[in-house]
């Protein structure tokens, strides 16, 4: 038979609406008793309205379909009626389902269900049907507290209501969301069907009651449900109420039927007049209607047909009168005498809040009946050289005013009617904002209320009073500082910045005050004329103040005084608009900051190298920093000659001793540049037992123009050179002393010098807490404490990803470091090419990686979480154990012959490399791997250097030397042991076979051969393991990258140290 698709029935349909119509009929299973006829080709069904109506369906010879319906509609309409619809769509699903069958395998089929399931879910709700609720409530007696009861019937329908027959299973079946049939127009079918909103609403708590019942009722309540109806106490009714406001309620009333009432929120509108006739005041309830009380503490009240929920302040106010007034015969009251004047004085205002009374004529003239006006007067007084805010409040009825800190009465027989009630309330927010009574005023004395009133607590009084402010009040408010002056000089007695600092609103004598006034970060601060400076603010004029503040030596009434270093940074910490002074020494510095480029350093003669342009520039910039007393970061990347930049500086200073200090296996390389470069400089290793290294730190083993030791050796000759004094100070691969809690950084930091410099590629591995180290090393005191530059910036920046702050922070270094990339300045460096290449693991191999996987995430799943005890380092092995299981599971497990993908993979490219006549460095961190690969080159014959920790450095020399002349084609190198330092122009291929947690630290490496003098193209090979952690490790890499934000300008990228939650999403299955 021909194939139906929905988008066709759609078009048959006669309309949108009996589309919909027949896709709610065919979603009810309304569609029944289908039969397909072979011979007629023909399709019959029994669909179940109103009515019961057949249908046919078949296709004629040209393919139209053709239709038939028993209803009335199918002869009117032009089209398919809804019934048709309706078994159109069951038989488009049952030729759908047929096909599945047929052509589908098992995983198609489920994915086909799943589908399917959410598109009848999203075919359901296109159109529910939408049912209402109808209440009737009976209230056999006057509702009380303790023992009230009322009962609760319900209805339900669409445009035919139906009385609900058995209350309990109607809630519990929409509870348990099964269908509800109550009669051929009420069949509710869930997802498919609703109520209304304020249904639903009622509904919803119907449902709470019935939970709690089902729950708790055979325990401690008896049964709510009878088979009609449910008992609803006071408080039950009451809420019931508030949600079905709006809904039609019929209402049974102390045994008597009262028709239909509506649910009002609110108050009924009452009506009283008052009558006068002589000494005697009647009041009279207007009207014909009866008020009645639901409830014995009157919040449920009856009053013209309807409900109403009142307020507590209206109950308040009705129920002295109810029983006398709205439920007497008489239907009046009568005030006589006192109790006349009284009732007017004190009842009257209250009672005119809730009813409408009608005041006759004859009571207005002798009784002052107005609404209530406050006015308050907001002025500034000065009682011994201190100001207080004073208020002097009024309430004005009508064209009388009233002030209640004084015995005032209207003169003759006129009698004010005050709102006693309203006027204790509007004290009663002048006494919580601190005011006191002072006379006939208010006084506020406290200088913290005084200023919160000004700013924050000012809509307090102008919410609830008319307030008028006086000029002198207006003219000692809140100031804001005025513009600022300054004049900014270089200090050459003290070698610092001095500043001169003024503000356009705070006279000079008070600026010392109002300064210590922001440096203890006070809300205000108050000017002796009595007015307010507001430090709650963000402005710039604040922001800066507040820098300065934290940055200067010291102050002096408005002198600052500052580091030089601080220079650029202080120029554009200056908010715009000031009006500045700049004398002529500290425009030249901050020119010479701007732009060492422009000095006119001479390049020493006693240096035999040719500098290329940029390495001029270092070379200026290093020298006009140590002009000027600074120290610097040469952060320039790999390969770009920062040692050749450090010995010209070092040359411009004849006759000055100098201190190199660097890794073990670079201490040979410094010597080797300084007989290269600068031959005449007068160079020794520090090394030795210590009686040696003594002799040399102290000159007694000769003269000396440059000493180099090492971080492992200055800790233990710390006492040594603290005795000395150097001219300069160099500490190369700075990264060493990241950390500055350890014994090499605080050595080093120790060491008196004049001028210190740092030379590393990468300033920032980790964290900002290793840039703030060579900073305290270069020149300390630059930053503040660790502890608040941690606060001030490291927090801001890595856990609020805050850009103003990341800002500041390169703003403030970018004089102090120097970084240029080799893609800015070597336009004639080669390419470099990267690529990763996959490897799969060996059967044995994948066996033991998912054995050692499964039992790392059990024991994972036991730890009392990952940030107790030891629980870091746990993770941390389990990680650098697979690892090893990715690189070659015989790098610990011994006699192990399964192999390792990574090794094949390694071995079938090398041969083609090496064929090829490249040269290969082979990177890794792990030495026992190298060991194998060791091996299995022997056992290919192919000639290889092994550079590890362990290397002399008299070997590692003849080994870079061997390689750089092509005499050996491979070069297996330990990443920590020669991932810096090293010279390797000779290789054009590298390979690291495990990736690294920072990327810098690959870079650093890959740079031994993408360096200045490298002639060919470079080729970097990443090895990772596919389906495995190295997967992962490389993904983080990648992320990290994206994710951090540039610290050094000119690109350096920080990675920040792994949290416990990515050390766990590494272990976590795909």
């Amino acid at each position: 038979m021909q194939r139906i698709t929905r988008e066709a029935i759609r078009r048959m349909a006669s309309s949108e609406t009996v589309y919909y119509r027949g896709m709610r009929y065919y979603a009810a299973h309304a569609v029944s008793d289908v039969t397909w006829n072979e011979n007629a080709g023909q399709y019959r069904s029994v669909v179940h309205g109103g009515n019961q109506y057949v249908v046919t369906i078949q296709v004629s010879g040209e393919g139209e379909w053709l239709y038939t319906c028993n209803c009335p509609s199918h002869v009117k309409q032009k089209g398919a009626c809804k019934h048709v619809v309706a078994t159109m769509l069951f038989i488009a699903d049952y030729q759908q389902r047929e096909n599945v069958r047929e052509n589908l395998d098992k995983k198609d089929k489920t994915a086909y269900q799943i589908i399917e399931y959410f598109q009848k879910r999203e075919f359901r709700r296109l159109s529910p049907t939408y049912y209402h609720l109808g209440l009737k409530i009976t209230i056999p007696a006057l509702l009380k507290k303790q023992n009230a009861k009322a009962y609760l019937s319900l209805y339900a329908g669409a445009e035919k209501m139906y009385k609900v027959t058995n209350t309990k299973k109607f809630i519990a079946d929409y509870y348990e969301e099964r269908d509800i049939r109550l009669g051929k127009q009420f069949y509710f079918i869930p997802g498919e069907c609703t109520f209304d909103e304020t249904s639903a609403h009622v509904m919803s708590y119907l449902t709470e009651i019935y939970e709690i019942q089902e729950t708790l009722g055979k325990t401690y309540y008896s049964n709510l449900f009878s088979r009609q109806e449910m008992v609803l106490s006071q408080n039950m009714l009451v809420k019931l109420l508030h949600l079905a406001k709006g809904l039609d309620c019929q209402l049974n009333l102390f045994g008597k039927e009262m028709g239909t009432a509506q649910i009002v929120e609110g108050r009924p509108e009452l009506s009283l007049d008052m009558q006068m006739d002589g000494e005697e005041l009647t009041l009279v309830q207007k009207g014909e209607e009866a008020l009645h009380a639901l409830s014995q503490d009157g919040s449920i009240l009856y009053y013209k047909h309807d409900i109403y929920l009142p307020g507590k302040d209206y109950i308040c106010n009705l129920l002295p009168f109810y029983s006398s007034l709205f439920q007497s015969k008489e239907r009046q009251i009568e005030f006589r005498g006192e109790n006349k004047k009284r009732f007017i004085e004190k009842v009257l205002p209250v009672i005119k809040k809730s009813m409408q009374v009608q005041v006759p004529e004859e009571l207005r003239e002798s009784y002052i009946v107005e609404a209530l006006q406050p006015e308050l007067y907001l002025d500034v007084s000065q009682m011994r050289k201190k100001y207080y805010v004073s208020a002097r409040l009024e309430f004005s009825y009508g064209r009388y005013r009233v002030n209640p800190l004084r015995e005032e009465f209207p003169e003759g027989d006129i009698i004010l009617v005050r709102d006693k009630e309203e006027e204790e309330r509007l004290l009663s927010i002048l006494y919580g904002l601190n005011f006191q009574v002072q006379g006939d005023t208010f006084l506020l004395k406290n200088e913290n209320d005084i200023f919160e009133l000004m700013t924050d607590r000012i809509t307090e009084l102008t919410d609830h009073f008319k307030v008028f402010y006086s000029k002198e009040y207006k003219s000692h408010g809140i100031r804001k500082m005025g513009t600022m002056s300054a004049n900014i000089r270089l200090d050459t007695d003290i070698n610092m910045l001095e500043i001169d600092l003024g503000y356009a609103q705070i006279p000079r004598e008070e600026l010392e005050a109002f300064f210590r006034s922001v440096q203890l970060k006070r809300r205000y601060f108050r000017l002796k004329d009595g007015s307010f400076i507001d430090l709650t603010g963000e402005d710039s004029q604040l922001h800066s103040l507040r820098w300065m503040l934290e940055n200067d030596q010291e102050f002096h009434g408005n002198t600052m005084t500052f580091h030089k270093s601080t220079a650029m940074f202080l120029e554009r910490m200056l908010p715009r608009g000031s009006r500045l002074q700049r004398q002529e020494s500290y425009e030249m510095l901050l020119q010479d900051l701007k732009h060492p480029e422009q000095m006119q350093w001479e390049i020493p003669e006693t240096v035999t190298a040719s500098l290329r342009p940029y390495q001029v520039v270092g070379f200026q910039w290093l020298k006009t920093l140590a002009h000027y007393g600074m120290g610097g970061i040469l952060a320039d990347d790999m390969g770009l000659g920062k040692t050749l930049q450090a010995i010209v500086y070092i040359c411009s200073f004849p006759g000055q001793k100098t201190l190199i200090v660097c890794p073990t296996s670079l201490a040979y390389n410094w010597q080797d540049e300084f007989q290269k470069f600068a031959p005449s400089i007068r160079t020794c290793i520090v090394q030795g037992t210590p009686e040696e290294r003594e002799a040399l730190i102290s000159g007694q083993d000769g003269e000396y123009d440059v000493w180099i030791t090492t971080y492992p050796l200055i800790r233990k000759d710390t006492e040594s050179y603290q005795k000395q004094k150097y001219d300069h100070v160099f500490l190369d691969e700075a990264q060493f002393i990241k950390n500055p809690s350890s014994l090499g950084a605080k050595a080093v930091k120790s060491i008196p010098a004049d001028h210190r410099f740092a030379l590393t590629g990468t300033p920032i591995e980790n964290a900002l807490s290793e840039l703030w180290s060579i900073f305290d090393f270069i020149m300390p005191g630059f930053f503040m404490k660790y502890s608040r530059f941690a606060d001030a910036y490291e927090k801001p920046i890595l856990k609020e990803h805050d850009q103003n702050k990341m800002k500041e922070l390169r703003t403030r270094i970018q004089p102090f470091v120097l970084r240029r990339m080799k893609k800015e300045v070597l336009k004639e460096l080669p390419d470099k090419i990267e690529t990763k290449r996959m490897a799969e693991m060996t059967a044995k191999q994948k066996k033991i990686y998912l054995s050692y996987l499964s039992r790392i995430q059990e024991e994972m799943k036991g730890v009392e979480g990952l940030e107790a005890a030891g629980g870091r380092m746990q993770v941390l092995a389990a990680l650098t154990r697979l690892r090893q299981i990715c690189c070659h599971p015989g790098t610990f497990i011994e006699n192990y012959h399964g192999g390792s993908g990574k090794l094949d993979l390694l071995m079938e490219q090398l041969p083609g490399i090496l064929d090829g006549g490249h040269s290969v460095i082979i990177f890794s961190q792990f030495t026992s791997m190298l060991n194998i690969i060791a091996g299995e080159l022997e056992e290919q014959g192919i000639d290889y250097h092994y550079l590890a920790g362990a290397t002399k450095p008299e070997l590692r020399k003849e080994y870079v030397k061997s390689f750089n002349q092509g005499k050996v084609k491979v070069f297996l190198i330990s990443l920590k042991a020669g991932g810096t330092g090293l010279n390797l122009t000779g290789a054009d291929t590298v390979i690291h076979f495990d990736p690294w947690w920072n990327p810098a630290v690959e870079e650093q490496a890959t740079d031994r051969a993408y360096r200045i003098g490298q002639k060919k193209k470079v080729q970097v090979i990443k090895l990772i393991m596919k389906d495995s952690i190295e997967e992962k490790i490389d993904a983080l890499q990648t992320r990290k990258k994206l994710l951090s934000e540039n610290v050094i300008e000119a690109g350096e990228v920080f990675v920040n140290q792994l949290s416990m939650e990515e050390l766990a999403e590494l272990f976590q299955a795909e």
